[in-house]
């Protein structure tokens, strides 16, 4: 096992074998070094005797449950058995162990305090990601999580996604307009939660606001509402509904309405066509007013895997998405642009 990568023992029954094989594969590529017996045992190799080292070695061991692995009698159980000995070893509140389903199953009653991420259900691998990212912090491992860099071959143009994007998009079914409010120009900031928004609204304040400092401007209804200079300011809505996190109320719907002359949806690669994002996204877009979806977080994709989120979140929102990383900057150049052409566009 690689001494800085995060080790992770994947524990699973023979029939998830494909599942497992895929998984395999994203770890990998997350800068984790996953241990699966048919990629690391060579011929030769007593396997009882170093599937126990390699438990014993690992930084984290995964459980992949399932009907197979619950209800299968044989070497899975004995495999699971020894790795709660090991778990047992370490201290109370240690990540060691990390039971996941992979289908609806039983926890055996032996993992039932552990949590456990659904990976069949959208955000259920994200949660896993996000477990093994603790993990591999607390053992000062190289950071999981962080793709590999890409190829020089296969850079990512904003420009290009730019120009194709104003060209193609809204304005010919929004061609002239009046601005909601005289002499301002109000751009939403909508989206599930975690995307990046407040993060993006710092960034496009040019450092006049800073993350921290968005407590100190809710204005009710919103969270935060904030100028940017040339008669432009930004609002995030602040109140969901009782029912969902994920849905706006009433209330929040009617200013964005009222107030909102732009709305920037945004999403991550992560939750990019999620349930909880396409159902927000279609009470955004009944409002009438320009919608424009961006795609945060992308320093967290190798460059040649952007373009083709951007075709699957086309074909998921019918809006060519601007690609964008409120951490790292790139395409905000670009997105201040658009806001700016946008503004144009209002008499």
């Amino acid at each position: 096992m690689s001494a800085n990568k995060l080790s992770v023992f994947l524990c699973h029954a023979s029939q998830d074998k494909e599942f497992v094989r895929s998984l395999y594969e994203k770890l990998t590529e997350r800068n984790a070094d996953p241990w699966l017996d048919e990629k690391k045992l060579l011929p030769g190799q007593k396997w009882d005797a170093e599937i126990k080292k390699a438990v014993k070695l690992s930084d984290v061991v995964v459980v992949l449950l399932s009907t197979n692995s619950v209800s299968k009698v044989g070497y899975v159980q004995k495999e699971l058995k020894f790795a709660l000995d090991i778990a047992d070893e370490h201290p109370d509140g240690t990540m060691f162990l990390i039971p996941a389903r992979i289908d609806e199953c039983t926890i055996p009653a032996r993992l039932e305090e552990l949590q456990s991420p659904k990976l069949y259900e959208p955000g259920g691998i994200d949660a896993l990601y996000s477990s093994l990212a603790v993990r591999a912090t607390s053992l000062k491992r190289l950071p999981f999580g962080i793709p590999r860099r890409p190829s020089k071959r296969a850079q990512y143009k904003p420009d290009e996604v730019f120009r194709e994007l104003f060209l193609s998009m809204y304005w010919d079914n929004y061609s002239v307009r009046t601005a909601k409010s005289r002499n301002r120009f109000g751009v939403a900031i909508a989206g599930v939660d975690g995307v990046g928004k407040t993060s993006l609204a710092a960034v496009l304040s040019h450092g006049r606001l800073t993350f921290g400092d968005m407590t100190k401007h809710i204005v009710t209804p919103y969270r935060y509402k904030i100028s940017l200079g040339n008669g432009i300011f930004v609002i995030e809505q602040f109140e969901s509904s009782h029912t969902s996190r994920y849905a706006y109320a009433e209330r929040s719907l009617h200013s964005i309405e009222q107030e909102a002359d732009l709305i920037l949806f945004v999403l991550d690669h992560a939750k990019s066509t999620s349930p909880d994002c396409s159902r927000l996204f279609q009470q955004v877009d009944q409002l009438g007013t320009p919608v424009v979806v961006i795609i945060n977080k992308i320093e967290l994709l190798p460059a040649d895997q952007i373009p083709e989120l951007v075709r699957l979140v086309k074909d998921t929102y019918g809006r060519l998405p601007l690609p964008i990383s409120s951490v790292g900057g790139q395409g905000i150049r670009q997105l201040e642009q658009f806001i700016s052409h946008a503004r144009r566009f209002y008499d």
